[in-house]
């Protein structure tokens, strides 16, 4: 059906950016699906990684609770979707274009938030709280 490739990236918290990358990669999977749904719907789709372990997770899933739950979150919307996830290995230097989003360090210009210090010490004087109106998924501390 001629080249239907498409690129993406993202931004990790400060507390995500400390996980495996292998966690990162099984992570990225789970969150792109659903962004691009209306356009793998009812296909096939090649997911290209430069991680082995994770083709492998994704295929057979993972002896590592926090990983397995992120693979049955994968399953269950890639069904729901009617998307056929075919992850596949490539060595390291076929996959520079991720590679090279992936050290850019990219970050979302208008996300702005309060160092966890500085939150720390809020919630010492204020706290505890457990309502952050302004929140996104990414910088959310409560």
């Amino acid at each position: 059906m001629g080249n239907n490739k498409r690129d993406a990236f993202g931004v990790w918290t400060e507390f995500e950016s400390k996980e495996s990358s292998t966690w990162l990669e099984v992570e990225a999977v789970n969150r792109l699906l659903p962004g691009f749904a209306s356009v793998l719907g009812g296909r096939s789709v090649r997911w290209h990684v430069d991680n082995m372990n994770v083709v492998r997770i994704l295929k057979k899933g993972s002896m590592k609770p926090h990983l397995q739950d992120i693979v049955i979150q994968i399953i269950v919307f890639a069904r729901a979707n009617n998307i056929v996830l075919v992850p596949k290995w490539v060595p390291r230097e076929m996959n520079t274009l991720a590679d090279t989003l992936s050290r850019r360090g990219f970050s979302d210009c208008d996300d702005w938030q309060v160092s966890l210090e500085t939150f720390c010490l809020f919630e010492n004087m204020w706290g505890p709280f457990s309502v952050d109106r302004f929140a996104s998924k990414q910088n959310s501390k409560c």
